[in-house]
């Protein structure tokens, strides 16, 4: 009961750190933004520096979850104390996801300085239309989990 217990604390960490990284791809492609050609090449460039920096930090999350699995798959009861190695690697998780982040982060600002005014509230604007649509498919999900007739 124990081992299922701790099982369940680490996939919840893994899921609620995974959730709290925010995702960029295609937040700056400009479509519809009747970007410049020298902004296009501005921010070709600002993406490909995030993606250098990002990579290494990705093959070393991944190489970090791998441990991780081994570490929850080791031993029928898991020791989640300070110091031990589930607790280690999920804090090193944890540090990474945050360079991400922090990159990310960057890399957004980086590229709202390419953009004119109207050029980001049209971004703004298509950002959010995104986000309506990902929440209206997330409660159709939610409804059809339940077993409520709901159209396709």
């Amino acid at each position: 009961m124990r081992k299922k217990q701790t099982l369940e604390f680490f996939m919840y960490l893994i899921l609620i750190v995974a959730l709290c990284v925010p995702c960029s791809a295609g937040a700056f492609r400009g479509e519809g933004l009747n970007l410049t050609d020298e902004q296009k090449a501005a921010l070709k460039e600002i993406r490909a520096d995030a993606r250098d920096k990002m990579t290494p930090l990705i093959e070393k999350l991944k190489n970090l979850m791998a441990d991780m699995e081994e570490v929850l798959l080791s031993e029928e009861e898991i020791d989640t104390g300070e110091g031990s190695d589930a607790f280690l690697l999920s804090g090193e998780i944890i540090g990474v996801r945050t360079q991400i982040m922090e990159i990310r982060a960057q890399e957004r600002l980086e590229s709202a300085n390419v953009l004119t005014l109207e050029q980001r509230e049209v971004m703004i604007e298509k950002r959010k239309s995104r986000q309506e649509r990902r929440e209206n498919r997330r409660e159709h999900i939610k409804d059809r989990q339940k077993g409520e007739n709901v159209l396709p």
